[in-house]
């Protein structure tokens, strides 16, 4: 709900070369029975190994991401708890930074209130960074 596969849409289109998710490791990971600290020390052993960049894009809002999602015609289960996994991407983040764990290889995105142009510029810098 935050924009995710447009966003790598329109990087494609710039020929700025994306996927949309890190199934091995990260999405394999993101999960609320695994502790903080695991998920955090296997990301981060996972990006000292990689040459890539990974950005996780959150939206703060739950009204706004939840508008978003509600305009899908299917919902999946992930769907429904869309601000719950939202928000564990984010304190993934900020405890990684905290801890200085981030190997300057993980990034986030707030799209909160972002047009498509700026969220896809937000990234972009990133990624040209």
């Amino acid at each position: 709900g935050v924009g995710k596969s447009v966003t790598i849409e329109k990087l494609i289109e710039k020929g700025i070369i994306c996927q949309d998710r890190c199934m091995d490791v990260i999405s394999r990971n993101m999960l609320f029975n695994i502790a903080m600290d695991k998920r955090a020390n296997i990301y981060q052993k996972y990006l000292k190994n990689i040459h890539k960049k990974i950005i996780f894009l959150v939206n703060n809002s739950k009204e706004e991401l939840e508008s978003r999602i509600n305009k899908r015609e299917v919902l999946s289960q992930y769907d429904k708890d869309a601000y719950m996994y939202n928000q564990l991407y984010l304190d993934t983040y900020n405890y990684m930074k905290d801890k200085e764990m981030t190997e300057n290889k993980l990034y986030l995105v707030d799209c909160t209130g972002l047009t498509l142009e700026e969220q896809v510029s937000k990234v972009e810098g990133i990624i040209n960074a």
